[in-house]
């Protein structure tokens, strides 16, 4: 388990130590209630996520919950989204690289889980322990986000 999911749990949330407390919480929970072989990867990234965010809510004041703020305060059409994603050229990405990297660490967490390891909507959903609605609209206002610092 640890080959399969080390370097997949360290890309999300990128700490040594989180990583190890991770897996220790993951062989804690096999013993107590071992999840489904098809929902594996689902629980484990539960896991790191939970690990991460306790992590983070240590050393950081307490913020307003995104599903707080209005989405029409931060609307843009997906027709400029998608344009300004689809771009290729290496100024365009390193920019979205930096906005990326600007991004606060649970904003991170779930553009890795949906662009990158390629993670289901309805699964992130469950990872974040949200629903699916409320997924889409965190993700659409972590895009908006991206595109107004790419944008300036």
């Amino acid at each position: 388990m640890v080959k399969q999911y080390k370097s997949r749990i360290q890309s999300v949330i990128a700490l040594e130590d989180l990583t190890q407390e991770t897996f220790l919480r993951i062989f804690d929970g096999m013993d107590k209630h071992p999840p489904a072989p098809e929902t594996l990867s689902t629980w484990v990234y539960r896991i790191a996520y939970n690990t991460a965010l306790n992590f983070v809510n240590k050393w950081q004041p307490s913020t307003v919950s995104i599903e707080e703020i209005p989405i029409d305060t931060l609307d843009i059409s997906e027709a400029s989204l998608s344009q300004e994603f689809s771009h290729d050229d290496d100024e365009h990405m390193q920019a979205l690289e930096q906005a990326f990297n600007a991004l606060p660490a649970e904003d991170r967490f779930i553009i890795n889980l949906y662009y990158y390891e390629d993670i289901s909507a309805e699964d992130c959903a469950k990872i974040l322990g949200i629903t699916r609605n409320a997924f889409y609209h965190r993700l659409h206002i972590i895009r908006n986000k991206l595109y107004r610092k790419i944008t300036r």
